[in-house]
């Protein structure tokens, strides 16, 4: 009996990875024009909020993290992993909860993590072990964390206020609001510090992944990157109110507000990192290993494809398996409401004046109408959404 011919990772050929790369191309285009709401509403928050433009950064960074591993990755050998199967299939249905559920942030995770599924099933785990990083950091491409918001508002608030205390100014603190003798302050959610926090924890992690080599170090800085930007928030609103306090609120009001805030968590991030320089581990030389592996048999190319396309159809289960279940909710074909009747003096219900509607998504029937009563107006606006239709 013959063995299987053997040769070093070093001489797999090019083609096989050709092959590999062309398969990871064709299944995350096909991810993408079958999730492109969910991926288009995750860009579209990018765009809209202040806390999240950092997400335009995040995929050329794995790309390039990716891209910088590249003679690791030519002496291993891709091979498919049927297990990831399971966890991207198991992505899929949480995608399918999420979008009948309307849950944004789950539809948001689920899709950003079919990305890393798929290339483990079609790369395997040893390659995917090298891309663990940055697979990871995609993560930071969801646009999360504002629940913080409330939380952050008070430690924000506690900071500002103790430190005015310590400064010998006198200060009445309700809240989230406080006042000095010249004047008032309210620590909003746009003062509350999280697109601070947020950023800082991508900029951190993203330092300490290039910066060392142990996990402990990795981690204390990660933890690091999380705690300095919101004791620095607090400092930063203590420092906007001294200053509009002695300059008689000719500075730090309005735009420079927010400019200075900036300018400040630009200074505090580059103390962090200057100061995280000095814990840098001593470089590591990695002697990439050879690997001996089995040259693959005509049969297992054969089904190779196979595979793909089954997980080309667990990846399409998701919008078919919605679309059907959506198509099963069928509401009635027309849906009567009844204003409230008369009461008293007042009459109605009369046209409104305007043509302005409150937006209810979903809403299966609306009315909208006056009363009047003499000079008296009461607008009136009843729905139904479609989630309350047995």
């Amino acid at each position: 009996m013959s063995t299987p011919a053997t040769y070093s990772a070093t001489q797999v050929d090019a083609a096989r990875w050709r092959a590999a790369w062309q398969a990871v191309a064709i299944s995350l285009g096909v991810l993408a024009a079958a999730y492109w709401a969910t991926l288009a509403s995750i860009v579209s928050i990018w765009s809209h909020s202040a806390s999240f433009t950092h997400g335009f950064l995040i995929v050329p960074v794995v790309v390039y993290l990716v891209w910088q591993q590249r003679t690791e990755l030519q002496v291993l050998t891709p091979q498919l992993a049927p297990p990831a199967l399971l966890f991207l299939g198991t992505l899929v249905l949480l995608w399918c909860a999420a979008h009948l559920l309307v849950i944004n942030v789950a539809q948001h995770f689920s899709v950003v993590m079919m990305i890393p599924a798929t290339l483990w099933f079609l790369l395997g785990g040893t390659v995917m072990r090298r891309l663990a990083f940055p697979m990871a950091y995609l993560l930071f491409a969801v646009p999360f964390g504002e629940f913080l918001v409330p939380t952050l508002q008070d430690i924000t608030a506690t900071i500002a206020v103790n430190a005015l205390q310590l400064t010998g100014i006198p200060v009445l603190w309700e809240g989230r609001f406080f006042y000095i003798p010249s004047g008032n302050f309210e620590v909003a959610e746009a003062c509350s510090g999280v697109r601070y926090l947020i950023a800082s924890l991508a900029l951190g992690t993203l330092y300490a992944y290039i910066s060392y080599h142990s996990l402990w170090r990795r981690a204390v800085f990660i933890l690091l990157a999380a705690i300095v930007p919101v004791l620095a928030n607090g400092v930063r609103a203590y420092g906007i109110v001294m200053l509009a306090h002695l300059s008689n609120y000719q500075l730090a009001m309005g735009v420079d507000h927010f400019v200075y805030g900036w300018v400040f968590f630009g200074v505090v991030m580059a103390l962090l990192f200057w100061l995280g320089n000095y814990f840098r581990d001593t470089p590591v030389v990695q002697i990439a290993q050879q690997q001996v592996v089995h040259r693959s048999s005509n049969s297992e190319s054969r089904n190779n494809w196979r595979w793909e396309v089954l997980a080309l159809a667990i990846v399409l289960c998701g919008p078919l398996l919605t679309f059907a279940l959506q198509r099963e909710v069928t509401a009635p074909a027309a849906f009567e409401l009844q204003l409230p009747p008369l009461a008293g003096a007042w009459s109605g219900p009369h046209k409104s004046n305007d043509a302005w509607m409150p937006k209810f998504s979903g809403a299966t029937a609306q009315q909208r109408a006056e009363y009047r009563r003499e000079q008296q107006v009461v607008q009136v606006y009843i729905c139904i959404p479609s989630t309350a239709i047995a």
